[in-house]
């Protein structure tokens, strides 16, 4: 497992890579308040997000990196 800061300049959050395969992303995300989480790698079409199981937008973060928003609390981030 890996942890990072997560959600802008100060990281009011942390991330756990649960599962990283070229074809799956699973994250467990503690977030103090709304932001979005930037995973890295290039936002090529197909790609479906999901937040706590409910369909989520994946936004284009940063030109080219994936970006799928969260509210405050704990969540499960899935690609």
């Amino acid at each position: 497992m890996v942890t990072a800061p997560v959600l802008g300049e100060q990281a009011n959050g942390s991330v756990v890579v649960e599962e990283w395969s070229p074809n799956r992303i699973r994250l467990s995300v503690e977030a103090a308040r709304e932001g979005m989480v930037v995973v890295s790698g290039v936002g090529y079409p197909g790609w479906i997000a999901k937040v706590d199981g409910e369909s989520s937008p994946l936004e284009v973060a940063d030109v080219i990196l994936r970006g799928i928003r969260v509210g405050p609390g704990m969540h499960v981030v899935e690609l």
